[in-house]
Formats: C-alpha cells, structure tokens, sequence
C-alpha cells in the first residue's frame, strides 16, 4: 500500500512494480484515480488516516505500506493509524523535515526517509526486503548501500565475512556492526552471527538477494 500519488509516492509505487508486487495506492484526489491505474496500480480514493479506508485497502493481507504524503503531520498520523490495525505490518515513511523523523518512528513507522525521488525505489526496497534496515542510494552511479539485519535461520550465519563478499554478485561488504558498534570489513575477527547487522554496497536486485539469503549458491560447505 502506497500512500500518496506525488512525486515521491510515483515513484514509490514504481519502484514497488518494478519488485515484481501488486500495489494499492490510496489518495485523495479522484482526479488521479485514472492516472493511478495508468500507472500499473490498483486506485482507491480515500483518506489514509481512516481506520476505515486502510481496511478497505486491504491493511490486514498488506505485505507493507509506505506512507509518501508530502506533509510530515499526515505520515505521523497514516504511520500511527496503521500500525494500530496491524502490529506486524512493515511500515516505511516520507519525512521531509529531521525534526519529524524521531517522532515518525516513534509513532510505528520501522524506516523514515529522505523525501528525494531517487529515494522511491529506495522506500520500495526497504519495505517489502525484511532485512533491510535503511538504505542510501548512490544514484549516479546506480548503486546503493544496505544495513542488512542477520535473522535466525539466515544461510549468512556461520560464514566469515570475506567470503560473503567474494561469492556475492554485484554486492561489496564494507562492514558489520555487532553491538551497537560498526567495524569495517578487514577488522570483522570471527564468524557472522544472528543479530549482526552487514553493511554493503550494491546495486538494488543484488542487495535484495543478499538481504533475502537468495541467490548465493557459491555458499557451499
């Protein structure tokens, strides 16, 4: 669910087709429902700070939502709506002022981000990848850097930290923070453990592979 049919929230819902996933995007304005569907997205003209418009969005089978209004108060209110009807729904938000993005994340939100277009499929990422903690595109040169979270049950737990890097495609592991402390790569002594969090360097679909534990046959015993 795509909250907001602006700039950011265009490319948002982009960012989220081009992932491959079906998209709702909710917006005020009936005069861009047609543009909406144009687009690829599925269009429902509604308020998404209304209990009653998000379940009708679907919130409850929602895989994410990404809340791209342009004012700051609307995402603070769409963020803590939604995350009233679902405790277990991921939930990404627009904040275009700092001053806003403590208070965002307070309200629910799991990630708050830069308003800047080249952020859409940055936002699209961050939601619908579990892992993926926060994300900073490089847009000129098309890449972007990941905090990857180590869940239980990652095919990552038990490897060293070169050897990921070596057998991952398009990815460079840069560090890894361990207890609320960032090493660089070279200074990573032992093996990845669940909780630990990988920074890396990528462009979008290999990073997504990475924070999915897919992709990675070369991890072999």
């Amino acid at each position: 669910i795509v909250v907001g049919f602006g700039r950011v929230g265009q490319a948002v819902a982009k960012g989220v087709l081009d992932l491959g996933t079906p998209c709702l995007v909710i917006d005020k304005s009936r005069e861009l429902e047609q543009t909406i569907r144009d687009a690829g997205c599925v269009s429902l003209v509604g308020d998404a700070s209304d209990e009653d418009d998000l379940v009708e969005a679907g919130i409850h089978r929602a895989k994410a939502l990404v809340a791209a209004a342009e004012q700051d108060d609307i995402n603070l209110v769409v963020t803590l709506t939604a995350r009233a009807l679902r405790a277990d729904l991921r939930i990404v938000s627009r904040v275009n002022e700092s001053a806003w993005r403590d208070r965002i994340v307070r309200a629910g939100a799991d990630a708050a981000q830069s308003p800047y277009p080249s952020y859409g499929s940055s936002l699209a990422t961050s939601a619908l990848s579990p892992g993926v903690l926060d994300m900073h595109p490089l847009p000129l040169l098309g890449l972007g850097t990941e905090e990857i979270e180590i869940r239980e049950g990652s095919p990552l737990i038990g490897r060293r930290l070169a050897e990921v890097g070596e057998v991952s495609r398009g990815v460079h592991i840069v560090g890894l923070r361990r207890d609320n402390r960032l090493q660089r790569w070279h200074d990573v002594d032992g093996e990845i453990a669940e909780g630990d969090v990988l920074v890396a360097l990528g462009t979008p679909e290999f990073l997504r592979a990475l924070s999915f534990g897919t992709d990675l046959p070369q991890l072999t015993d």
